[in-house]
């Protein structure tokens, strides 16, 4: 019921017009994402004991991470 996801290498589009879907620059993000879905039942304070994880958790959306990209190049 749970799964564990790395996103890597993820390039941004600005989609503004579609016939130009291919003309247009793409932006690079070179952070990694370790993205983890897990039922929300689960209370995750319990659940992440059990990971160990050294990484800071944090919420996370790619749409808006790339609105950003764009709106700050």
């Amino acid at each position: 019921n749970c799964r564990l996801t790395i996103d890597d290498n993820i390039l941004y589009q600005r989609l503004s017009n579609i016939s130009q879907a291919f003309k247009t620059n793409f932006i690079f993000d070179n952070n990694m994402i370790l993205e983890l879905k897990y039922p929300s039942k689960l209370e995750f304070n319990r659940f992440s004991q059990y990971l160990n994880l050294p990484f800071r958790m944090t919420k996370n959306s790619k749409y808006v991470a790339g609105l950003n990209k764009f709106l700050l190049s």
